[in-house]
């Protein structure tokens, strides 16, 4: 399935072949400091929504033995099982010069309610403040018709320097 975006000043439009989702601008979707970002899919007859679980944050799990990683969590639910549940997930981190790409997370899945993606980069230095966000997007199709949400993370700061921009 095609997508095209248009951008204007204060929102942007995703057409799809069969729908159109408005989507508020940048400055609109990210929420307060502590809360999550939630973006119901516009007439998701599932009930379908994206939800910013949480912020970016360092995670030291198990799985990367001590090592400190900068993830954001993002997830979609819906009420009911649907056809196509797809989410993507970017981290990306900021500074003076601009933003730049760490890493993207993309998963689909069939006849399931719930998907979640989780993108990570390493943290070379411990001493370094980096601001880092999340950019996700997540459809559905159900009965044959593509439903969307897509939304910002808020900026955070983290003590994870990550190699590549000017830091």
């Amino acid at each position: 399935m095609r997508f095209r975006r248009f951008c204007a000043a204060t929102f942007c439009l995703t057409l799809a072949a069969v729908a159109v989702t408005a989507i508020p601008a940048a400055a609109d979707q990210t929420p307060t400091t502590g809360s999550a970002l939630v973006k119901p899919m516009a007439y998701s007859p599932a009930g379908c929504t994206l939800h910013g679980g949480r912020r970016p944050h360092i995670q030291t799990s198990p799985k990367h033995k001590g090592e400190r990683w900068a993830d954001a969590f993002e997830f979609t639910s819906c009420k009911r099982n649907v056809g196509t549940l797809y989410i993507s997930v970017s981290l990306y981190k900021t500074d003076l010069l601009g933003s730049y790409f760490e890493g993207n997370v993309h998963y689909t899945v069939h006849n399931k309610k719930y998907v979640a993606a989780s993108p990570e980069v390493k943290c070379r230095n411990d001493t370094q403040t980096t601001d880092f966000y999340a950019v996700s997007y997540s459809y559905s199709i159900e009965s044959g018709k593509t439903y969307s949400a897509e939304g910002t993370s808020p900026t955070v700061s983290l003590k994870c320097g990550t190699p590549g921009g000017s830091g």
